[in-house]
């Protein structure tokens, strides 16, 4: 049988629908259909209510509030936070290098113009660094030299320090970085035993090599950066494992 749609403006109206009909009642706001031998009905008003509102937020739940369905912005992923990227969580009170997940810790010994270059990546819309530091082991009769460079080679941020001490040697700066991936440089004027930390960083990457992964951990090499921070020809510390190497921690705020 054909469906047919008849309509009444009657509260209260319950109709009698043989298979296939349909029956709307307007004063009711509500549908009646014939199923399983027995007419049934359905409230329009509370369907609609329940019904998820279009166009919510991207990443956002749904959630029912006072009996109605809406998108609960303030559960929108954290990668989006007042309507721009923040995925590098702030370092407030400790160190870290953006999207590094430290695992272990070893020391490291420097002799004299040793460099070490280790490359991060800012996943953020950008991040405001305000600290960085190093660990030594021990009094450094020598100096030290850090700073934060573009991989083309433009330097963003030169520090010295003089005479490290033993433990945390911390240098306040302000620079402001964009997403993009940047290199932390590291200086030591002489012998220098510091604290370096293994770990790992998402999306680091390989080169093939005779078919087999490698993973560059840092780059190393010699240079006299006594009067400036400069970026000079290093050699990759390739390994055949993911992982990455750092002497040098950031603490920013996004």
């Amino acid at each position: 049988m054909a469906i047919k749609n008849p309509r009444s403006d009657t509260p209260g109206k319950r109709p009698n629908l043989v298979p296939g009909q349909l029956a709307l009642n307007r004063a009711d706001d509500r549908l009646f259909f014939r199923y399983d031998g027995k007419v049934r009905g359905i409230d329009l008003e509370d369907l609609r209510t329940r019904t998820a509102p279009g166009g919510g937020p991207e990443g956002a739940p749904l959630v029912m509030t006072d009996g109605q369905l809406t998108w609960d912005t303030s559960l929108v992923p954290s990668s989006v936070v007042d309507g721009r990227v923040d995925v590098d969580f702030p370092t407030e009170d400790v160190y870290g290098v953006p999207g590094f997940i430290p695992t272990e810790v070893s020391n490291l010994v420097l002799g004299e113009d040793d460099v070490r270059a280790e490359r991060f990546y800012v996943a953020s819309d950008s991040i405001r660094v305000r600290r960085m530091a190093f660990n030594a082991l021990g009094m450094g009769f020598t100096s030290a030299r850090m700073g934060i460079a573009r991989l083309n080679g433009t330097v963003l941020v030169d520090e010295i320090v003089l005479a490290p001490a033993a433990g945390a040697n911390e240098v306040e700066v302000d620079v402001t970085l964009a997403r993009g991936e940047y290199q932390v440089l590291f200086w030591s004027a002489g012998s220098l035993t510091v604290t370096e930390v293994f770990g790992f960083r998402s999306c680091q990457g390989f080169d093939l090599v005779a078919g087999d992964p490698v993973f560059t951990q840092a780059q190393e090499g010699s240079a006299d950066l006594s009067a400036a921070l400069v970026v000079p020809s290093l050699s990759p510390v390739d390994a055949a494992v993911p992982g990455e190497r750092k002497v040098v921690m950031l603490g920013w705020t996004t």
